[in-house]
């Protein structure tokens, strides 16, 4: 793997920044990629199919994408873009590993339908994954109760500061 990259931060077209990797190069590429029209950014155009087959290019063989993603909601009914996303990777080669849900608010701005739609970040693989680490929780003294991120992640912070990791 070339490490003439390495800790570096680029701005710019993501299609544009990957040609400048090799080939096999990335072991893991952690995304967000524009949820549709939801935002203007900046009148930068999003190409999906040419950025998924960049990153099929520049993941190595054993590597891991997260693709984080939510549909938008048109005419009180949800594109459906997450799906056709996840199909086009797994259509091009890469292999589903797992996928996680992120759970909005319950309580919609519309009339028809029960909330914001999920947002579903899917964990692709190029072949076997080389190496799995599985996420270790703090304790959550909020279970059962209705917490912001925000909240949370400071409950899991503030945990992990006073030393009271989860023992394997």
């Amino acid at each position: 793997m070339s490490s003439k990259f390495c800790n570096q931060l680029f701005m710019g077209c993501g299609i544009t920044g990957m040609k400048m990797l090799d080939s096999n190069s990335v072991p893991l590429c952690v995304t967000s990629p524009p949820f549709g029209n939801i935002r203007d950014y900046g009148g930068q155009e999003f190409y999906f199919k040419p950025m998924a087959r960049e990153l099929w290019r520049v993941i190595m063989s054993g590597g891991v994408l997260c693709w984080h993603v939510q549909d938008q909601v048109v005419d009180g009914r949800e594109t459906g873009e997450s799906i056709n996303q996840a199909a086009y990777f797994l259509e091009i080669g890469f292999q589903l590993h797992t996928t996680l849900v992120v759970e909005g608010s319950v309580i919609s701005k519309y009339q028809n339908r029960y909330g914001q739609p999920i947002q579903h970040v899917f964990v692709f693989s190029k072949g076997k994954t080389r190496v799995f680490n599985p996420i270790v929780d703090v304790p959550n003294k909020g279970a059962g109760q209705l917490q912001t991120f925000k909240e949370r992640l400071r409950e899991a912070i503030g945990t992990r500061l006073k030393g009271e990791y989860i023992k394997r």
